[in-house]
């Protein structure tokens, strides 16, 4: 400091020395601001801080309202420095704090805003819609029925905003039972709850309330049967560890209500985002997220479809012939056998034996896409070899190896992610190497269902996962649509007379119908549609060939200003085995 108080006559090295010592300076405060204000996702109590150069809680709250001695500042910076020149106005822009949070009370369980997440709540506000949902508590609801998931792990995303209490947001169900399911609400006192199956023995609970009027983004996570954690704005806020196993019986996506067997706590208030992971996110990427990030390329396309083709019962091995819809290489030679091996734990009456001699053998299968991730599973035993057999998503560069076992003993079973670097699902044994393996699947991991606000709609909330497991809209109505909004209705397996209520909302007029036949037979009398049932007005005899993509003739663009028009799909003759999906598009006129 000495060399710093130096004199000299030169204004360029006077300035230079200033801007020198404000520069060290505000990298010494400046981390401890940062931890005030909640970053680096680490909420400091005023216990953790008190201790640092001897600052007292009475200089930090004096500190928090920007007025400071020079002796109290110099305990944090730890350099002899001008008060007057610490204090300046730029001081709440350099440190980012809003002008209201000077008064704010330190708390050990929050930032210094007061709030248990470390998310500007102008920021979440921003994020969400428009558009939005707007739900009525009473009995509007929007679901989807069909199973979703297979089980653990996964992960539910929602955004929210509400100022009552006691109501379901997103749930899955049994649609016939009461008794199951796993989702979020919030409860009789404003908190968010993450429940899993029959009775709040199985919930995890925030400590804070939520229904404050303002966007929260909430995430829960499905570890396993006993690991499940709420976070709330990107904070953990709730764990819940009783044991509940997933049941295969869940078969109906909620949003706004519980769905079973006896609908009941409705959801009051707006929600304009909702995604569905088959896979656990990790807290990093729940930050990001709430942060207004979105799912990376890996996470799209996810689904529950096994991509492995005879991977179970087994066909075509023999010899060194391999499975049917499998390609083998490498120098070993490969000898073949679907044994019966019933009498192992966790294996079918079918089992694939790989047995190599004079070299390496790779078993393999083309059906990954490089850069997405996957969850592969299977059951293995008897590796024999001297070196490391192993099993790979892509290339070698991507792989586990798998344990070497006797001969006897039970089916071990492998699960692990994977992201693939090449289109590869491989088994690689090496010379002298003996494997058999059964249940060999391959899943595609990421959201399964994307409902985002762009996808908001008056019959529908469009699916943006490419799964197309559309959320049907009851009651629940679309805010904030601009004047140009372009909306989708999509039916599926159409193979009879059907009557679409109300499809085509007020205000809205149709800009095509496509369909698609998809049994293989063609709709030989022509398919009609009107606003009456068994009328043309809309689409009069469209011939539809089998498996075609039928870009349909309108006779009629359905528009009213006033009244929701329905719809009614019909074959001029009969249908003779052919089976539709219809493919609605809307703009809004009005």
């Amino acid at each position: 400091m000495a060399l710093m108080t130096k004199s000299t006559d030169d204004p360029k090295v006077t300035r230079w020395w200033w801007r020198t010592l404000r520069q060290w300076i505000y990298e010494l405060v400046d981390p401890l601001w940062a931890a005030f204000r909640g970053e680096n996702s680490a909420d400091i109590s005023l216990t953790n801080v008190t201790g640092i150069n001897g600052v007292s809680a009475a200089e930090l709250t004096v500190l928090d309202g920007l007025t400071a001695s020079t002796a109290e500042l110099n305990k944090l910076s730890g350099l002899t420095a001008d008060a007057d020149e610490l204090n300046k106005t730029d001081r709440a822009q350099a440190d980012g704090i809003a002008e209201a949070s000077k008064v704010a009370t330190l708390d050990g369980n929050k930032d210094i805003l007061g709030k248990r997440y470390d998310i500007n709540q102008s920021l979440l506000d921003a994020q969400a819609g428009p558009p939005t949902f707007r739900f009525d508590g009473t009995d509007d609801h929007i679901q989807y029925d069909g199973n979703v998931l297979s089980g653990y792990p996964f992960t539910l995303w929602a955004r929210f905003k509400t100022d009552s209490v006691s109501g379901a947001i997103v749930y899955f169900n049994d649609k016939d039972a009461g008794n199951i399911k796993f989702g979020i609400n919030i409860d009789d006192n404003g908190k968010l709850v993450i429940q899993a199956q029959i009775s709040a023995s199985y919930s995890g609970v925030s400590v804070d309330a939520y229904n404050d009027g303002h966007w929260h983004t909430v995430f829960g996570l499905f570890r396993s049967d006993t690991d499940r954690e709420l976070f709330v704005d990107g904070i953990s806020v709730a764990t819940s560890t009783n044991s509940q196993s997933y049941s295969a019986a869940i078969d109906r996506l909620s949003i706004g209500r519980l769905g079973d067997s006896t609908p009941s706590n409705y959801f009051q208030g707006e929600i304009d985002l909702v995604l569905v992971f088959n896979r656990a996110l990790s807290t990093d990427e729940i930050k990001a997220l709430a942060s207004g990030g979105w799912p990376d390329h890996a996470d799209r396309g996810a689904s529950q479809t096994d991509l492995v083709t005879n991977g179970d019962d087994w066909t075509g091995a023999s010899g060194s012939t391999p499975p049917n819809s499998w390609s083998d290489s490498g120098a070993g030679t490969a000898s073949y056998l679907i044994r019966d091996n019933a009498g192992v734990a966790n294996m079918d009456d079918k089992v694939l034996e790989l047995d190599t001699v004079g070299g390496s053998k790779t078993l393999y299968q083309a059906i990954l896409t490089t850069g997405k991730r996957y969850r592969v599973s299977f059951v293995y035993r008897n590796l024999e070899g001297s070196t490391p057999t192993y099993v790979a998503a892509g290339s070698a560069n991507s792989k586990a190896n798998l344990q070497h076992t006797l001969i006897t003993g039970d089916g071990i079973i492998f699960s692990q992610e994977f992201t693939a670097d090449g289109t590869d699902l491989m088994f690689v044994v090496d010379s002298g190497g003996k494997l058999q393996v059964d249940a060999v699947q391959v899943a595609q991991i990421g959201y399964v269902v994307a409902l985002r606000p762009a996808r908001i709609g008056q019959s529908q909330w469009q699916d943006a996962s490419g799964n197309q497991l559309h959320g049907t809209v009851t009651g629940a109505q679309p805010c904030y649509l601009p004047s140009n909004h372009v909306e989708r209705y999509v039916k599926k397996g159409i193979a009879a007379d059907t009557s679409l209520t109300d499809v085509v909302p007020a205000g809205y007029r149709i800009d095509g119908i496509i369909v698609k036949e998809t049994a293989g037979n063609a709709i030989t009398g022509g398919l009609k549609i009107g606003t009456a049932a068994g009328g043309t007005d809309v689409v009069n005899g469209q011939a539809v060939a089998a498996n075609a993509l039928v870009d349909c003739t309108l006779a009629l663009a359905v528009f009213s200003l006033t009244t929701a028009q329905s719809l009614y799909v019909a074959d001029v003759t009969s249908w003779n085995g052919a089976s539709i999906d219809l493919y609605l598009a809307m703009t809004r006129m009005k």
